[in-house]
């Protein structure tokens, strides 16, 4: 189940509306428009995305009713993926949420390979288990701790209807919205890797990224992964960091910044990345690639 894994597609609810032919379907507006009207009444049916795997969705969470219309997310982001990651890789998802990453990175790793995924939400969690199981992802490891600089307590912001939103917030004023969780630097816990193939980091956590990155300089200095993270400068500034403090630890690590490529190169077979070139007192909110090596 490895290649490329975009060329597999959707299924859900297309066949369902042609079977029906209540609403003939002529376009992909139209089929948007189509699930939109059934979201409303989804509870738990399992939902094919382009990537092939089968979701099961929170019927309370914006996420999941995005996946429910689109079937897709940061397609670009996921294309590249498959063109850089190989069968029997290991890699990491930092902020798996229901596990639309972390099934696309099981089937691109293959049986071979190994996914290490994290999520701290206790709701999310039970999504991304049974997403997991029916897929039967069985390569991937599932770890219910927050990445940061430092072992600690923390507490942990609950979106009431954006499991994506979710992050680490110690700000008294959320504590009815927030829970208590396990804390934990990267370095920390690098021994349950297999270092010698970890080839590649996805980091999506409301802006949490800069001081994982801080907690994962011995690993990054014996190691040199592709890492594709959220670069959010407001997320930031609310987490305590600065777009400055970003750069700095990339250049301590010796990464630099570059641009995702557009689904025309990556479909092109282009590989070589723009670098992306960040100012400390300028705004960002994109998700950029970061390598130590060119990419050919």
């Amino acid at each position: 189940m490895n290649g490329d894994i975009l060329a597999r597609r959707a299924a859900y609810s297309d066949r369902d509306i042609v079977r029906s032919r209540r609403c003939p379907v002529s376009n992909e507006r139209e089929i948007f428009s189509q699930r939109e009207g059934q979201w409303g009444s989804y509870r738990s049916d399992p939902v094919e995305m382009e990537t092939g795997a089968k979701l099961v969705l929170n019927p309370a969470c914006e996420y999941s009713r995005k996946r429910f219309v689109y079937r897709k997310a940061e397609v670009p982001e996921i294309l590249f993926m498959s063109k850089v990651v190989k069968p029997g890789d290991s890699v990491l998802d930092v902020g798996a949420n229901i596990g639309y990453w972390s099934t696309a990175l099981s089937a691109q790793v293959g049986p071979r390979g190994r996914v290490y995924a994290f999520e701290p939400s206790p709701v999310t969690l039970e999504y991304l288990r049974k997403n997991i199981a029916i897929n039967n992802c069985g390569n991937v490891s599932v770890f219910p701790v927050g990445l940061s600089s430092e072992d600690k307590t923390g507490r942990f912001w609950l979106s009431k209807d954006h499991t994506g939103s979710s992050r680490l917030d110690d700000d008294s004023s959320k504590k009815d919205e927030s829970i208590e969780i396990e804390v934990v630097a990267l370095d920390s816990i690098c021994g349950s890797f297999d270092l010698d193939r970890i080839s590649f980091i996805k980091i999506d956590v409301e802006g949490g990224e800069v001081k994982i990155l801080e907690g994962a300089k011995k690993l990054l200095s014996k190691i040199s992964p592709i890492i594709l993270l959220e670069c959010n400068s407001s997320l930031y500034k609310e987490s305590g960091v600065s777009l400055a403090r970003f750069i700095a630890i990339c250049d301590s690590l010796g990464y630099i910044p570059h641009k995702v490529p557009s689904l025309e190169r990556l479909r092109e077979g282009r590989l070589s990345l723009e670098e992306f070139r960040l100012a400390p007192d300028a705004e960002c909110r994109e998700n950029i690639i970061l390598t130590k090596n060119p990419i050919v």
